[in-house]
């Protein structure tokens, strides 16, 4: 079953009309208003349109595909409603697209932020400074955001295995192609430092990036969790663990990096295996490969204020993420909530004035205006603050990763 609606942007047709059909639902359910900001959905659509012609199709398909989930009830072993993410908000909802179930609206409708990025990376292309990483990487960086932001809101709002799987496998593209998009110029690494494996892997990021684009458009929805789940994707743990200790390689001591890596990694769980392979594997390896590399004081210096403002923002991200860093029970109150509002573009813009980056919007940068339903959202569930903090703070680590790549390149 295919959803048909009738909308101004005229230039994409039915080839958007289910997305734009769900997006409205979702504005009607947040907001009360009849219709999502067609301004931002052209703009999306045609922003999206630069990293793949078929991305806007793509999308329309995962969107079809769950309208198509919620018509079957679910899939075998998996119906809608029977998975539990554990997060504090379950308010559940009823849109008015066949009186689909929403289990957690604001966590769903949040999700929204992470288009954002897109359009933010395609002023920067067309109106600052150009990227050093190559049109592949970039156009795969602004696919994998758009997959993110459906993958995640399938998830918050169907409560499936499918969602999930949605959900976390595009973040782990994401966080795998900032990582191999970082280290492209250094051509001899190895798989270790490249693939973070001891084999090749069966598929680069870029080319990760693209099947996420082929199974919507080819394959049903029943089929889509045991495809995503037969992809060769590094956990995203790991993925984050390599670009953070080859950015503190590149901006610190190595006696630095070694004696505070176990701390933050136990901070933020990362598994015992992925911390072995970095110490003893990757870090060695990384460090050989840019024994050259030399920054003077003012290089260093930007560089470490990016990092640093970069840091802030997915720290401060994941102090609302409910089950990573902190699960901190005080973070669940509405003072505390309200007050985390508060503070967010406060924090945002601290963490701007360190950070060399070019931004377009403003209003995402305050975390206003983006999302339906966010003026009410924002101070009052913390999942929906990481959602938008989490997507500033990605787009910044994109950028840095973009830094590194043009500092590994200069070598």
């Amino acid at each position: 079953l295919m959803v048909t609606f009738s909308f101004p942007i005229s230039a994409y047709g039915q080839n958007v009309s289910s997305m734009v059909t769900m997006l409205d639902a979702m504005e009607v359910l947040m907001t009360g208003q009849s219709t999502y900001d067609r301004e931002y959905l052209t703009e999306l659509f045609m922003c999206m349109e630069t990293f793949d012609a078929r991305l806007p199709t793509s999308q329309n398909h995962a969107w079809q595909g769950m309208i198509d989930y919620w018509l079957a009830g679910g899939g075998a072993d998996d119906a809608w409603g029977s998975y539990e993410p554990g997060y504090v908000e379950l308010n559940i909802s009823v849109t008015d697209v066949y009186n689909m179930t929403i289990y957690e609206p604001c966590n769903y409708a949040s999700n929204m932020a992470t288009y954002h990025p897109v359009t933010e990376i395609c002023s920067r292309r067309s109106e600052g400074t150009p990227f050093t990483l190559s049109t592949d990487y970039v156009n795969a960086v602004g696919t994998a955001f758009s997959e993110l932001s459906m993958g995640s809101s399938f998830m918050h709002g169907s409560h499936t295995e499918l969602g999930h799987q949605l959900d976390t496998k595009p973040i782990a593209v994401l966080a795998y192609l900032i990582h191999q998009g970082s280290l492209s110029s250094l051509t001899e690494a190895s798989p270790i430092v490249r693939d973070l494996s001891y084999v090749c892997r069966n598929f680069s990021a870029l080319q990760l990036a693209n099947e996420f684009v082929d199974i919507y458009m080819l394959k049903p929805v029943s089929e889509w969790y045991d495809f995503t789940q037969s992809l060769d994707i590094p956990d995203y743990y790991l993925s984050f663990a390599g670009i953070f200790c080859t950015a503190a390689t590149v901006g610190l001591p190595p006696e630095i990096v070694d004696q505070y890596l176990p701390v933050v990694a136990g901070a933020f769980g990362l598994p015992d295996e992925f911390l072995t392979f970095i110490q003893n594997d990757y870090l060695p390896e990384l460090r050989n490969l840019t024994s050259t590399l030399k920054l003077s004081i003012v290089e260093e210096t930007k560089f470490l204020e990016n990092l640093i403002g970069t840091l802030v923002k997915l720290v401060y991200a994941f102090v609302w993420q409910e089950q990573v860093l902190t699960d901190n029970p005080v973070l669940l109150e509405p003072d505390a909530n309200a007050l985390g509002w508060e503070y967010l573009p406060i924090v945002n813009a601290w963490a701007n004035s360190l950070n060399k980056f070019e931004y377009f919007e403003p209003d995402f940068q305050n975390g206003t205006n983006i999302y339906p339903g966010d003026v009410w959202c924002n101070p009052a569930w913390p999942h929906a603050k990481w959602h938008l903090e989490s997507a500033l703070g990605l787009l910044d680590l994109f950028y840095l990763g973009d830094e590194m790549n043009r500092l590994f390149s200069q070598m």
